[in-house]
C-alpha cells in the first residue's frame, strides 16, 4: 500500500500536474497564431491552459489577456460576450456592437479591419481565450476564427477549448503550421504521469498500483482526481472499476456538513452561478465572501504542473 500522509497533514489535492508531454504542446501555443484545445469533460482543458496563461503572463507582464467563458447556444450570446471582453478598447467594442455577429465573408473582412486598425501591429501581446466554445454550434464560427488568426497583427494569439471538434479539414489546412492542437490524448495521463501526479499530491503507489489505477481511469483525470481523495479519506485504494457518480457523492458531498450539503442542494441546479444569485437563493448568511465571482458546481480538475 501506498504511504499515506499523517491525519494532520492537508492532503495537496489542489496541486496541478502538467505531463511533459503536454508541457510541449503548451510551449507550442506561445508560437502559434491559434491554439484548439479539444477533449471530452474532465480532462483538464481549462486548468492546462488557466496554468498556461498564468506563467505567460509571469514572462510577458505587459501581456492583455482577454477571457471569454461560453454559458449558452446563440450568435446574440458568443457576439455580447466577445464585444464585453474588449471593453479596454471602448471605441473598438462600440464599432463591434453596431456591425454586429460576422455572419458572412463580407463582414468577417470588416471585423478583420475593424480589429487591425484598432490594435495595430506595435503593442504588447494580446491573448484571447474562449472557453466552453462547444456551447455555440454555429459551423461558420471555426472559419471566423480561422480568418481572424491568419489576419490579425502577429502578437495576437487565439485560444479556443471546447469538447467538440472545432476546425474543420479545410480550416486546418488553411491554417496550417498557424495551429497548435491539443487533444485527449495529450490531455490524457499515462502510467507513469499518474504516478507522478500521486506523488505532486503527497502520494506514493508502486508499479502494480500505477498500472490499475492506469486500467480503471484510462488517464481520465477527474476520476484520478476522485480516486485520490477517495485514498486520503479512506487510507486505501479502491482499486474496483467505480461508479463515478457514487464516488463524486462519497468523496465530494458526504463529507460536507448539513449546512453546505443543503446550500449545494439548493442552489445546483445550474452548472454554474454567482455569489450574487447564491445569496438571493439560499436567503441565509453566505457561506463565502460576496467577491462577485461565479462558482461552478462539480470537481475543480487539477491536470497539470
Amino acid at each position: 500500500m501506498a504511504d499515506r500522509k499523517s491525519e494532520n497533514q492537508a492532503p495537496a489535492m489542489n496541486c496541478t500536474y502538467i505531463s511533459p508531454r503536454l508541457l510541449t504542446c503548451l510551449n507550442e501555443a506561445e508560437h502559434c497564431r491559434v491554439t484548439s484545445v479539444v477533449a471530452p469533460m474532465g480532462y483538464g482543458k481549462s486548468t492546462a491552459v488557466r496554468w498556461w496563461t498564468e506563467r505567460y503572463t509571469e514572462k510577458h507582464p505587459e501581456a492583455v489577456v482577454l477571457f471569454q467563458t461560453l454559458s449558452g447556444d446563440g450568435e446574440d450570446t458568443f457576439w455580447r460576450g466577445f464585444c464585453r471582453v474588449l471593453r479596454k478598447y471602448p471605441e473598438l467594442a462600440r464599432q463591434m456592437m453596431a456591425l454586429g455577429y460576422p455572419g458572412d465573408r463580407e463582414r468577417i473582412h470588416l471585423l478583420v479591419e475593424l480589429l487591425e486598425d484598432a490594435l495595430g501591429e506595435d503593442g504588447p501581446p494580446v491573448v484571447y481565450i474562449l472557453d466552453d466554445m462547444h456551447y455555440f454550434s454555429t459551423p461558420d464560427l471555426a472559419e471566423l476564427f480561422a480568418t481572424l488568426a491568419l489576419h490579425l497583427p502577429a502578437r495576437m494569439r487565439i485560444i479556443l477549448i471546447s469538447r467538440n471538434r472545432i476546425f474543420r479539414e479545410a480550416d486546418r489546412f488553411r491554417l496550417g503550421g498557424n495551429l497548435c492542437q491539443i487533444t485527449m490524448s495529450e490531455l490524457r495521463l499515462q502510467r507513469e504521469e499518474i504516478r507522478a501526479y500521486a506523488s505532486l499530491c503527497g502520494l506514493s503507489m508502486d508499479a502494480a498500483q500505477a498500472e490499475e489505477l492506469d486500467r480503471i481511469s484510462e488517464g481520465w483525470v477527474s476520476l484520478l482526481y476522485l480516486l485520490f481523495r477517495s485514498y486520503f479519506q479512506q487510507g486505501r485504494w479502491n482499486l474496483r472499476s467505480p461508479d463515478i457518480f457514487r464516488l463524486m457523492d462519497q468523496v465530494m458531498y458526504e463529507p460536507l456538513d448539513a449546512r453546505k450539503q443543503r446550500f449545494l442542494f439548493v442552489n445546483g441546479l445550474t452548472e454554474s452561478f454567482s455569489r450574487k444569485q447564491a445569496a438571493y437563493l439560499w436567503r441565509e448568511p453566505a457561506l463565502f465572501p460576496m467577491t462577485g465571482k461565479a462558482v461552478r458546481i462539480g470537481i475543480t480538475i487539477c491536470c497539470g504542473m
